[in-house]
């Protein structure tokens, strides 16, 4: 990161995409070469020490686990007691996904999915395992798996560093409460109602100190619900 007074004036902010951890995300087109991006602005003016703690890590964490997985960081900036993330812009979330896929399949409330949805459910659902599993594997819990926090590309074509092609429609995106797998053990750690996955998606032992990566994998199988439309108080009775 670097400090740049004038450096968001380079963009045109547009619509407002989302919120995510202490954040704002926007569209955004940069003004020099026409490109749209996705831009973080967190205000660090009314934050403590914890919180600002947890939006700088944000950017480690990004840097680290710069990959297929991972929305693209491009770049980030101090600017007027912000910090501000240039990220890829993506289609949208998992979550618009979900509220718009019936009306995509021309499906009724309680009809089955065909054929074809269960098949594009079927794939998103493995790539979502496939970027945990590669979170997991860089010893990255990331604490608050939503559908909101998944992000679903526009083309599905990347590139590797060695010009290997990939096809891949997911990522994973909002790091500011993520945390390494030797680190979730620090004092007044917990997910709290207003800070980290709530409600359907965050697991029971993620209110306790002592909690591991499985916590992700619980928000996995709560996701998995939603996308095959499982009954949530059911899928918990197999816990």
């Amino acid at each position: 990161s670097k400090t740049e007074d004038g450096k968001f004036n380079q963009f045109d902010k547009g619509e407002k995409l989302g919120c995510g951890g202490y954040g704002i995300v926007y569209k955004a087109t940069d003004r020099h070469n026409g490109k749209y991006y996705a831009i973080k602005s967190c205000d660090l003016t009314n934050l403590g020490d914890k919180e600002k703690f947890y939006v700088l890590q944000e950017t480690v964490h990004l840097i680290k686990v710069a990959s297929d997985y991972v929305v693209e960081y491009n770049y980030s900036w101090f600017q007027q007691n912000c910090l501000y993330f240039q990220m890829e812009l993506c289609w949208g979330s998992l979550s618009d996904f979900l509220e718009t896929k019936m009306n995509v399949f021309g499906r009724l409330q309680g009809q089955l999915m065909t054929d074809i949805e269960l098949y594009i459910s079927y794939e998103i659902f493995r790539e979502l395992i496939e970027c945990l599993e590669y979170l997991h594997q860089e010893q990255i819990i990331h604490r608050d798996l939503k559908p909101a926090n998944v992000l679903i590309t526009k083309t599905g074509i990347s590139y590797t560093k060695n010009g290997t092609k990939n096809r891949r429609f997911v990522k994973i995106c909002d790091f500011g409460l993520s945390k390494g797998f030797y680190e979730y053990r620090l004092a007044g750690d917990k997910q709290t109602p207003d800070k980290g996955t709530v409600g359907p998606y965050m697991a029971p032992e993620a209110i306790q100190d002592d909690y591991n990566h499985k916590i992700d994998i619980y928000s996995l199988a709560m996701i998995g619900a939603d996308i095959f439309e499982i009954d949530k108080d059911n899928l918990q009775n197999f816990r």
